[in-house]
């Protein structure tokens, strides 16, 4: 008889939701790292659009365009703000379903460490019948030519 794991559709199931954690922890992820490239550009941005307005100071400006750059550059310091708070709640959801995944595949090799040990158990009580049924066969063998 050939080996039926009884829990194979919950496994299936687990292995199914598994899956799915891990498809949405890279989507996670690759959002995260998305805030992290568009933070950086705009801190570099920011960065250049500073030290330009540093140097035309010392060379001399007018003041329309030093106020449309320093209102520019405000902007720019409003942006990195939200996307250091975006940053944060994408990591923290990162982890969550980090997380959330690494729960899915405990409980996976839960099911499949009892689908081994039910599968060796099976094997063992297999080969144990076997080996009783060869048995009875050699002794009704011995007992039917000593009658003769």
């Amino acid at each position: 008889m050939a080996f039926r794991f009884r829990f194979k559709s919950l496994l299936q199931k687990r292995e199914y939701t598994l899956r799915e954690a891990q498809i949405a922890f890279a989507a996670a992820r690759g959002y995260c790292e998305e805030v992290k490239r568009r933070l950086s550009f705009v801190r570099q941005t920011y960065e250049r659009s500073w030290q330009e307005l540093q140097e035309k100071q010392q060379r001399g400006i007018e003041a329309r365009y030093f106020l449309e750059h320093f209102h520019y550059l405000e902007s720019l310091e409003q942006q990195l703000l939200s996307l250091e708070r975006k940053l944060n709640e994408a990591r923290m959801e990162m982890e969550k379903r980090q997380s959330a995944m690494l729960q899915r595949d405990r409980e996976v090799k839960i099911m499949e460490e009892l689908r081994d040990r039910e599968r060796q158990m099976h094997s063992t009580t297999t080969l144990k019948r076997e080996h009783k049924h060869m048995d009875e066969i050699a002794v009704f063998k011995h007992c039917r030519s000593r009658s003769l």
